[in-house]
């Protein structure tokens, strides 16, 4: 872990970032976590957000997924997408955080993955967002 202590401008550039956070992912220490969650907070890039959210995930680091949806009308539609995603694996704090997601929205959960779309989608098909949300419920995470 010297790399981050010691050589922390290596992992400036955005694909150095996401390729140790991906490295990392699988293994939590200590030096580790606090790295992810400072990256977390200082980083406004939605491609590293979602990475450190997938660590959160791997690791299930409760207090960083809580502390993050606390924020989730905040992020970017990559960033709410992957912690739509990670919610699977925190079970009931999950899936109250998508049952709160869909409530806000007053029952049109159109509007609610509305900015989730890609703006390809025909009005004849089902649209991005419901599709993705059907997929990641039936994923096992």
């Amino acid at each position: 872990m010297a790399l981050i202590f010691e050589c922390d401008h290596l992992l400036q550039p955005e694909a150095s970032c996401l390729h140790f956070l991906r490295a990392i992912r699988f293994m939590r220490t200590n030096v580790r976590a606090t790295h992810v969650s400072r990256t977390f907070r200082t980083v406004e890039l939605a491609t590293v957000k979602r990475a450190c959210i997938d660590c959160w995930r791997h690791w299930k680091d409760r207090a960083s997924f809580l502390s993050a949806i606390n924020s989730y009308d905040n992020f970017l539609p990559d960033t709410q997408r992957m912690l739509w995603i990670a919610s699977y694996s925190f079970g009931d704090e999950g899936q109250h955080f998508r049952l709160r997601v869909k409530k806000k929205i007053n029952s049109n959960w159109q509007l609610a993955t509305g900015n989730w779309q890609l703006g390809i989608e025909s009005t004849n098909s089902p649209s991005f967002s419901d599709i993705f949300c059907s997929w990641s419920n039936k994923c096992d995470f």
